[in-house]
């Protein structure tokens, strides 16, 4: 099972690849998309939609993870955010996966064992659990969360070495809210290019 976890933005797109096998949970790539604020928003929405395709195509995920909708201080910015949702949802379908969205507590409960973690204590309980360093990249550590909360609270079962992680982290497993999920009867395979992002 392999996991794309996105944290949508309009000036940076997080990114993470997870993938699920029997000894656990392993990074596979992850990085940061840095949109030009100086380009109209349309021109950064199709920078985001291709890499992302890419990036699905490329490693073959099943699940594009993303959180869900939230209500935002300020309408402008939740609307702009919501056009880049919108991307990564239609990424995700061309890409031939399917989507599972989380409440943006749950995913914080779930990897730092409160629903109002800041960013540097999920990054810090990310980097715990994966055994590797994200730093000067906390949207792509708030994508790999998402990823690993769908791990967590997909029904199966993660391997013992995730599950001993979170068991000595003292996170609860979600029992409840479970994913909003969507389908995808496209499967396509065409193999991108590379995407390894090492300017993140």
């Amino acid at each position: 099972m392999i996991v794309l976890g996105v944290d949508p933005g309009t000036e940076r797109v997080g990114w993470g690849v997870l993938a699920r096998h029997a000894g656990g949970v392993r990074v596979i790539d992850a990085g940061v998309l840095r949109l030009d604020v100086r380009a109209p928003l349309e021109d950064r929405l199709a920078v985001a939609y291709d890499r992302l395709v890419a990036l699905g195509r490329e490693h073959g995920v099943a699940v594009f993870a993303v959180e869900d909708v939230f209500y935002a201080r300020y309408p402008r910015a939740a609307i702009a955010l919501g056009h880049v949702r919108g991307v990564v949802l239609l990424a995700a379908r061309h890409a031939g996966a399917r989507v599972a969205a989380y409440p943006p507590a749950l995913v914080k409960r779930t990897v730092a064992g409160r629903g109002a973690a800041d960013k540097q204590r999920v990054a810090r309980m990310v980097e715990a659990v994966l055994g590797r360093e994200f730093r000067g990249a906390l949207d792509a550590t708030d994508a790999l969360a998402v990823a690993i909360t769908h791990l967590l609270a997909a029904p199966w079962t993660v391997g013992a070495r995730a599950g001993a992680g979170a068991s000595a982290a003292g996170w609860p497993l979600p029992a409840r809210g479970r994913a909003t999920t969507t389908g995808s009867r496209s499967r396509g395979r065409r193999r991108a290019g590379s995407t390894r992002d090492r300017r993140a």
